[in-house]
């Protein structure tokens, strides 16, 4: 299942943008420098894991969300994808 196209997918952006995005754009950071933090993170999930299961939960949830704040494009329903996805 996609988030992008989940009944879910309107609410959560609309929260990120509401609640979590004043914060970001605080920062200076590009959108690689995002996926960069969230692909570190990722990579340590299972060492969350080994320290307690909510930690590892913890490390993917964030890592997920930052790699959506990192994307350069919103997803949008009216406009067609111009790359394609491995999904």
């Amino acid at each position: 299942m996609v988030l992008r196209k989940s009944f879910l997918a309107e609410p959560y952006y609309r929260w990120l943008d509401k609640r979590i995005l004043p914060y970001v754009n605080r920062l200076t950071l590009s959108p690689n420098q995002f996926t960069l933090v969230g692909v570190l993170l990722a990579a340590a999930v299972p060492i969350g894991f080994f320290l307690h299961p909510v930690v590892g939960l913890l490390f993917m949830l964030i890592s997920n969300l930052i790699n959506n704040l990192g994307r350069s494009d919103p997803p949008t329903t009216t406009q067609p994808q111009k790359t394609k996805r491995l999904t």
